[in-house]
């Protein structure tokens, strides 16, 4: 299945505009604290109908997209990674522009904009130069497109569109429009859904790979179109709803992996989910009442439990309305909570980087987007990632493997970092590192090294607090011994005090030996202090049965954790690499059970199965700041990603070549929440 990109962004968070205070919820098992910090404005075009977030000049910042109806255009505002903007830069689209969607159209590995032109019968496509600024193209089309939805419908490999029309010709609402790769579309093809649609978006909601639509239309339904893979469409289904609609979002509300839709009713004054039954079909709609006019809903996490809540924008009471989901496909009674007349759409994404996601809305008649900062400890902080583990083939010069990890917070922590060659031989690996060295960096300094663990190497330099011995290795009870006995002795460990920051640590051979080795970084005082491990990343050369590159991780605690997987391959180009791996892909495992899969990032796998919570898409990837093409250009599409909320345990992500293709691979794990 090609990508899926959705309507509305999906990344979790969650909202509260009375500011500094703290909200007792009267419901029993919801989260009981929302806070947010005052907002902060900023003026974009005339009359703002919706946002978007990215990062479109690849700085790791997510970054904001802004339509104006009135004024033509699409702001761009630059995000610094510390809930703050810079000045908009504006580029003239077509009249009305009600929404901008990101896709990579060209391929060229940075994020464009397709924006839906409501009066002038056209779209927009804003080809982006990955540094912040776009070249504008106009394409016709039928009279008054509503929404748009980004997906491979025709499985060619290129970005396609889909359009749905509020204004129709002969009942037929829905265009298609295929890509050709270059940022250039076919003429539409069009389709009938419901005479009058609003709002559309895109999954494989029957599991066979291909992608399906789901349309909200005026008339109070919802649409399903399932798709064949070759760029038509099966028979419609619809599904009645409320009245009314602007918006249609897709979730996974009752946590059985499989998704759901949530759809906004702006005359009927309330919103309608719809449980999906993984076959394409959906329950009778459950109507909640929200405010008044409901122009947007979105979907995330909230309140931090690990269950997908809603968020609604309420045009003419001037209130968001949120309702905490119950992870069973129900939600509380709503939250309303005033935030100003005319507020029309939101956006979700973590503008600041502090591991909280935060909110950005826009407000027609004042001509602004405004930014409210997550100020909220939700109980999803309570769980870490504190033990990860790569397992790969050890060769020699550009080919060592090289495992890099950052510690995020304001206090040291103190890690154990492992490595094994002969003691794998305990598990059934052949062909291991004899005898593994290991040296351990901070940016370019070599702050620490160690052969043979039972020995203590006497370097231990700035930015390290301190080091231990063996003695404080064998405390941990993570001591190379302990994970297996042949050979143990040789292998390496570091025992290290450090503050908050990003290391390397290389594992080579002695003598430049060669061998399957495995790297780990253990959080040793993951139950104290205000720091955590981050993410890990570790390169290291991919081969093809007992070769293939194998990462383990634990989340630890007693919440779910959000985290994206990542094996990149092609991209590693544009650092030098040589020998890459040309086009990775990947298996997420919870013990012998593959739970999530994932070849091409862009490319939405519908496997997500228990003991998994979700599973996020592209946008999601996009909205952490770590998609694959946000570190480097080359090939990046080709790289594999999976966006995944885990409980606790243990698991393990296996990155292989396609076609048992070989060469340098690296694979990471990310904290995104």
């Amino acid at each position: 299945m090609k990508t899926a990109h959705l309507k509305i962004r999906k990344s979790m968070g969650f909202f509260q505009v009375v500011l500094f205070l703290v909200f007792i919820l009267p419901f029993v098992g919801f989260a009981q604290t929302v806070s947010f910090a005052p907002p902060v404005h900023f003026s974009v075009g005339n009359s703002p109908r919706s946002v978007t977030t990215g990062d479109f000049n690849g700085d790791g910042n997510l970054d904001l997209a802004v339509p104006s109806v009135y004024s033509n255009d699409v702001s761009i505002l630059l995000g610094n990674g510390a809930g703050s903007f810079g000045n908009p830069t504006s580029f003239g689209v077509g009249l009305s522009p009600v929404e901008a969607v990101i896709g990579d159209f060209n391929k060229d590995g940075s994020p464009d904009l397709v924006a839906v032109n409501l009066f002038s019968s056209n779209f927009s496509i804003l080809l982006g130069d990955g540094m912040g600024f776009f070249g504008v193209t106009d394409f016709p089309l039928n009279e008054g497109p509503s929404s748009v939805a980004v997906g491979d419908f025709n499985e060619d490999g290129d970005l396609d569109l889909a359009f749905s029309h509020i204004v129709v010709m002969n009942q037929q609402d829905i265009s298609i429009l295929f890509g050709d790769g270059s940022g250039s579309f076919s003429n539409p093809t069009y389709f009938t859904a419901g005479g009058g649609s609003n709002s559309i978006a895109t999954w494989d909601f029957n599991g066979d790979s291909y992608l399906d639509l789901a349309v909200a239309n005026a008339s109070g339904t919802v649409s399903i179109l399932l798709g064949t893979g070759t760029g038509t469409f099966g028979p419609v289904t619809s599904y009645p709803a409320g009245v009314g609609s602007d918006s249609l979002t897709i979730g996974d509300f009752n946590m059985d992996g499989r998704k759901d839709l949530a759809k906004s009713n702006s005359s009927s004054s309330n919103v309608s989910v719809f449980l999906g039954n993984g076959n394409g079909t959906f329950s009778t709609a459950l109507n909640i009442a929200v405010g008044v006019f409901p122009r947007s809903v979105d979907v995330g996490d909230l309140n931090g439990d690990g269950k997908q809540d809603l968020l609604v924008v309420n045009q003419i009471s001037g209130t968001v309305s949120i309702l905490l989901g119950n992870g069973s496909g129900s939600f509380a009674s709503p939250l309303d909570f005033a935030v100003g007349a005319d507020t029309v759409g939101a956006a979700l994404g973590d503008f600041s980087k502090d591991g909280r996601p935060d909110i950005s809305v826009v407000q027609l008649m004042d001509h602004r987007v405004s930014i409210f900062l997550n100020t909220t400890p939700f109980a999803g902080s309570g769980s870490n990632i504190t033990n990860i583990s790569t397992r790969g083939f050890v060769g020699t010069g550009a080919n060592v493997q090289i495992g890099g990890f950052i510690i995020e917070g304001t206090e040291p922590k103190t890690v154990l970092v492992r490595a094994q060659g002969p003691s794998l031989v305990d598990f059934g690996v052949s062909g291991v590192l004899a005898n593994p060295t290991m040296q351990l960096f901070s940016g370019s300094t070599m702050i620490a090294q160690n052969n043979n663990w039972q020995n203590t190497d006497p370097l231990c330099l700035a930015p390290a607090v301190s080091c231990g011995n063996s003695q404080d290795i064998i405390a941990t009870g993570l001591d190379p011994c302990s994970a297996g006995t042949t050979g143990c002795t040789l292998d390496s460990a570091i025992y290290i005090s450090l503050p908050p920051g990003a290391y390397t640590a290389i594992v080579s051979g002695v003598g430049a030996g060669t061998g399957v080795g495995l790297i780990g970084v253990f959080d040793v005082d993951s139950t104290t202090g205000n720091s955590k491990l981050g993410n890990i990343s570790t390169r290291s050369f991919v081969g093809t049965g007992a070769n293939v590159q194998i990462g383990g991780f634990i989340v630890e605690g007693t919440n779910p954790k959000t985290v994206l997987v990542r094996a990149q391959g092609p991209s590693l180009v544009d650092f030098g690499v040589t020998g890459v791996l040309a086009n990775p892909t990947m298996q997420i495992f919870s013990g012998s059970t593959v739970i999530a899969q994932n070849n091409n990032w862009q490319t939405t796998d519908p496997l997500c199965a228990a003991p998994a919570i979700s599973c996020g898409n592209d946008q999601d990837i996009i909205a952490t700041g770590l998609d694959p093409c946000t570190a480097a250009t080359t090939g990046c599409t080709l790289d594999s990603a999976v966006h995944i909320t885990l409980p606790p345990g243990a698991y393990t992500a296996i990155v292989s070549g396609v076609n048992n293709a070989t060469g340098v691979g690296l694979v990471g794990v990310f904290d995104v929440d």
